[in-house]
């Protein structure tokens, strides 16, 4: 089984890498600024900046911050939440004013909460994967939006607490390029 995933993994990389090579470079250069919104539990938002190269390989970096709600014991409790993740995405299909895209994420942050009896602060890990869509109009090129859906999977060890913020996930977000 996991000899036929990674092959599936490795046949994935393949028709992905072939496909950008031959893309054409209407993008190079650009750098966008922005905002990203993600749902996965719980909403947290931030700032990010993307970019896209020979416009079928792009990196994006985020910075979130957020309330999160988790259980400890039998309460249920508020954290604060803030998290790196820097993407990158490979585009799949690109058009004169969208492109379809897949990647992999590697989100690190630190939570903190206090309860009753506990104050705790720990880091935790969130790889994940992702499809996504960006777009723009052809009267403002320049302006992107993009929507993506993920599954992520947090690494902590925090005794006693769950925290939704791991599975499926929606994002969207706006980025000005320049």
């Amino acid at each position: 089984m996991k000899c036929a995933r990674n092959g599936f993994i490795a046949l994935m990389f393949f028709f992905l890498t072939a496909a950008a090579a031959s893309a054409d470079d209407g993008s190079i250069g650009k750098i966008g600024v922005g905002f990203e919104g993600m749902k996965y539990g719980n909403l947290i938002t931030g700032v990010s900046t993307c970019s896209w190269i020979l416009n079928r390989f792009g990196f994006e970096g985020n910075v979130f911050y957020g309330k999160v709600k988790c259980s400890y014991s039998e309460e249920t409790i508020t954290g604060d939440l803030w998290e790196v993740e820097p993407k990158v995405m490979v585009a799949i299909f690109v058009n004169q004013n969208s492109r379809f895209y897949a990647g992999a994420k590697l989100g690190y942050g630190r939570f903190g909460f206090e309860a009753s009896d506990l104050s705790k602060h720990k880091g935790v890990f969130n790889p994940g994967v992702l499809i996504g869509t960006e777009f723009s109009f052809s009267e403002l090129p320049e302006l992107g939006f993009n929507f993506e859906f993920g599954y992520s999977r947090n690494l902590y060890k925090i005794e006693g607490i769950k925290i939704t913020i791991d599975g499926t996930s929606v994002a969207g977000g706006i980025h000005y390029y320049f």
